[in-house]
């Protein structure tokens, strides 16, 4: 996407894109949401056309004073002399030949408008095979009169006519000249879009009835009360038929918020005129420092949006925003960002500011001011605590964004109180101090945007170099897994937040993976000591020397030695006994010191592969020209600078009111799944050692839509399988975890067919659970307990065993198990006197399970941790003994 595009018409197309998103949630009709859009788009621009208006009536006016003058000029004069008084008469009626241009100024707000409307229409998913009234089909031309074998359409003609005719009201008392411009633009469109989706036709006439009818209005005396009076009928409606329809509170609540603006809309124009008067005369003192105020306060915003809080979020994690689809450098995806937010709070407002006079530009740099105040607020003050992002901009709990009504108050006293501060600093010091303060707050955004920047650049060089070695995309290694026949294997599959009470029922739905998966043994009540990866891996790739409690106790270390020290305790124990150890995608570890440790990080670079194999290219071809991060990113900058209030609207259940929201996470999705699903063609079985593997994948962690039983990405999940589900987003994980599982049991019966999997250990654990696993029969574990605070289900991974030899259906076992307890499973009989290599204590020793210690923090990412230790609090601690299924056995340790 090139910067021209994102600074002029990438804000065109996302407000058009959110206008039909907004009133598509609640019309739910296609054809209804498209004459609202162009409704909403002309109403927007009515004060543009508004201005487009008053300059063509004074070019008007100013070429009727002249034409006899310059008549009398060309009749006497030629050449350089005609060219020399018509300068000179020119600039005795103070006029510029220049100044023509603005006569053109109506036509030329149209122009990004249908650029937008272009893109967003014809490529809309919605349109296609949709009906609307006398269209058959929104998606495709409307070919609605047949001649023989000749298909005419006719909604573009429909649209030329009404055209002329809004033209003809217009030019009523023109010239021929002026007349036959408009006639031919008219005949243009019609040409361009002939062959056009009859939904963007649709649309496009539905903007010239709306022209046609504000040039009838704008020859009536009270053109204003009219369109208000229409307006507010229009909306009434609409909210009418929400209420007949809608039941929900939320959809009824906005329908009101909507219908209440409108009503009241006098009243706070009123309201704003006053508040307005008591600044405007110190803004009139310094008219040049007014105008400051307003670009300051805009490009200050720019920043913040474009490039403060983007920067944060991927110096947070540089790795995961590396080497995607559309950028391989982040920094690249950063200044893509930023040049769409100079668009929508640069360009654009400065645009529209020059067009108005002295008072309304006043009002304008009031409110970029105000808008600057409470984004700023927003953002570092009311920050939220939402959980873990993934890279495609997804909250691992989205509940979370459902804060408490305090919260709300509170966010909305404080912007109370700045707009109060900024009016009344405004009307005792005019610009003395209002624009050294915004400047100095666009400087201070540049300086730490810039800091941040540095630290993803410096961070980069780091994954850039990696990427470049054998391990890098374009140098996929053929052969990574190695089994032996002969000897023995033990593999151990990490899959990231697998849910573990969701295996019995992915059993039953598919009876066929007891025959894959032949010989293990599910272990359900299992529990974990942490809730996200940080401190729910450690212990269960290092053993009980790594819970939490453990880690935090060896306060004079760094964090991150920790961590990487508990991912590399099993591949330097088995290759230290003589075991060919490989290891690939591990969450943490520094293996370069370790040369018989073969490490591998294979997560993103089988994807295009995948799908290409699929018959999906178009899909591909689709993802590379996809704008979906720069505009997703750019929304997640307006939902932090948003009240909390809002916050949950714009996310949108990670849609960001995204046309297609699907396609970028769907594609990132397929980095681990590829990678899984290739784990048999990148195995070799005549190994002449034992062999040691470690395999992690992030396949149960993003999430997608996928169909039961092939697992194709589909728009919305329409087979429930078994039904013991009632939220959509348990649906999604169900989904996504019985995909990775029938992946696995396809690995199984290569590795059988390999002749490897009897003497083949294999186990597969998760590091925790999520708590969002709403079951319909309420009394079943883990959905529900009567104290709400208690969130077991975070803390129930999967763990499954098969040892050597091991056959028969999967068998289910309820013996009391952490997943601290998988080092010992691994080693036991394989490594005598197994120890870890690091402390040289044994792996089987425990801690007590009587009451281990379990980590409620939920704070997911390094960066929000102190340097040696878990930043966890002395009430985020909890216990549980002897079974996860008794409510009983679950207690805080310090009470809440």
């Amino acid at each position: 996407m090139n910067v021209l595009y994102q600074i002029t018409i990438f804000p065109v197309v996302t407000l058009i894109e959110v206008i039909y998103r907004a009133i598509e949630s609640f019309l739910r009709n296609t054809g209804f949401s498209i004459i609202g859009v162009s409704l909403t788009v002309n109403l927007l621009c009515l004060p543009l056309y508004a201005v487009a208006e008053r300059f063509q009536c004074e070019e008007r006016e100013a070429q009727r004073k002249m034409k006899r003058g310059i008549d009398n000029i060309k009749a006497v004069f030629k050449g350089d002399e005609r060219y020399m008084m018509l300068s000179t008469f020119y600039r005795q009626n103070h006029y510029h030949p220049a100044y023509a241009l603005r006569s053109t100024f109506g036509l030329l707000i149209q122009i990004p408008f249908f650029i937008a409307a272009y893109k967003v229409l014809t490529t809309l998913p919605d349109l296609l095979g949709r009906s609307f009234w006398f269209i058959s089909d929104l998606g495709s031309p409307d070919a609605m009169l047949k001649i023989a074998s000749i298909s005419i359409n006719v909604l573009p003609l429909i649209m030329t006519a009404i055209n002329v005719a809004a033209s003809a009201v217009y030019t009523k008392g023109f010239s021929f000249k002026e007349k036959a411009q408009l006639y031919v633009v008219a005949a243009l469109f019609c040409v361009l879009l002939y062959n056009s989706p009859s939904g963007l036709v649709f649309y496009w006439t539905l903007n010239n009835v709306f022209s046609l009818v504000k040039n009838i209005l704008f020859k009536s005396r009270h053109a204003g009360k009219i369109a208000y009076v229409s307006l507010t009928a229009v909306i009434g409606l609409a909210v009418l038929g929400v209420f007949l329809r809608d039941t929900s509170t939320r959809q009824r609540t906005f329908a009101l918020l909507i219908l209440s603006l409108v009503a009241l809309a006098p009243l706070i124009v009123k309201s704003l005129s006053i508040a307005l008067r008591v600044v405007g005369k110190r803004l009139a003192e310094a008219p040049r420092k007014t105008t400051g105020i307003f670009i300051v306060s805009m490009i200050a915003c720019a920043l913040l949006i474009g490039l403060v809080i983007p920067s944060s979020l991927i110096a947070s994690s540089v790795r995961e925003f590396s080497y995607t689809a559309q950028y391989a450098n982040p920094l690249s995806l950063l200044l893509s960002v930023f040049c769409c937010s100079l668009g929508c709070f640069v360009f654009w407002p400065l645009c529209v500011f020059f067009l108005f006079g002295k008072k309304t530009r006043d009002a304008f740099a009031v409110f970029a001011l105000l808008a600057l105040a409470i984004f700023s607020i927003n953002a570092f003050v009311f920050q939220g605590s939402y959980g873990t992002l993934s890279p495609s901009l997804f909250f691992d709990d989205p509940g979370a964004l459902k804060a408490a009504v305090a919260p709300f108050h509170l966010d909305i006293i404080a912007v109370v109180l700045a707009a109060s501060l900024v009016i009344f600093l405004l009307h005792k010091t005019g610009t003395k101090i209002a624009l050294p303060a915004v400047t100095l707050v666009a400087v201070s955004f540049f300086v730490l945007s810039t800091v941040q920047a540095h630290e993803i650049a410096r961070e980069f060089s780091s994954i850039r170099k990696t990427h470049e070695s054998e391990n890098a995309v374009g140098s996929k290694p053929s052969s990574v897994y190695s089994f032996t026949k002969n000897g023995r294997n033990v593999l151990f599959i990490m899959i990231d937040r697998a849910i573990g009470p969701f295996v019995g029922d992915i059993f039953k739905d598919d009876p066929k993976l007891n025959e894959s998966m032949s010989g293990f043994t599910w272990y359900s009540n299992t529990f974990s000591f942490g809730g996200h990866t940080i401190m729910g891996a450690p212990a269960l790739f290092g053993g009980y020397e790594y819970t939490p409690e453990k880690i935090n106790a060896r306060a004079n270390e760094t964090l991150v030695k920790k961590l990487d020290e508990s991912c590399t305790v099993l591949p330097r124990l088995f290759a230290e006994n003589g075991w060919a150890v490989t290891v690939t995608d591990m969450p943490f570890g520094d293996y370069a010191p370790y040369k018989s440790i073969k490490a591998y990080a294979l997560n993103g670079k089988y994807q295009d592969d995948w799908l290409i194999e699929n018959g999906m290219g178009d899909f591909l071809n689709k993802v590379k020209h996809s704008t979906s991060m720069n505009r997703k990113m750019l929304f997640f900058s307006f939902f932090k600078i948003s009240p909390a209030f809002l916050r949950w609207t714009i996310y949108d259940m990670g849609g960001y009111w995204e046309m297609d929201s699907d396609t970028q996470s769907r594609y990132e999705y397929l980095y681990s799944y590829a990678a899984l699903e290739r784990i048999a063609r990148l195995s070799r079985f005549d190994a002449a050692e034992n062999s040691f593997t470690i395999i992690e994948s992030d396949v149960t962690h993003n999430q997608t839509f996928l169909q039961y039983p092939d697992y194709a990405f589909v728009p919305k999940i329409t087979d429930l399988g078994t039904n013991a589900f009632q939220s959509s987003v348990t649906w999604q994980l169900y989904h996504v975890n019985s995909a990775a599982f029938h992946s696995l049991g396809r690995l199984m019966e290569a590795l059988k067919a390999a002749g490897v999997y009897d003497n083949t250990r294999i186990v597969i654990a998760s590091d925790h659970g999520f708590k969002n696993i709403i079951y319909k029969d309420q009394t079943r574990y883990p959905s529900y307990f009567k104290d709400e605070s208690i969130k077991p289900s975070y803390f129930s991974p999967v763990l499954m065993v098969k040892d050597f030899g091991a056959s028969g259906p999967m068998r289910e076992d309820r013996s009391f198990m952490s997943n601290a307890d998988v080092p010992t499973i691994l080693s036991a009989g394989v490594i005598a006197n197994a120890v870890n290599p690091f402390s040289g204590i044994a792996l089987s020793a425990s801690v007590d399970k009587k009451k281990p210690r379990l980590s409620e923090q939920h704070a997911g990412r390094l960066v929000d941790h102190n340097a040696n230790t878990f930043r966890i609090g002395d009430d985020e601690w909890i216990t549980v003994h002897d079974s996860i299924f008794d409510e009983s056995n679950w207690k805080w340790e310090k009470a809440r």
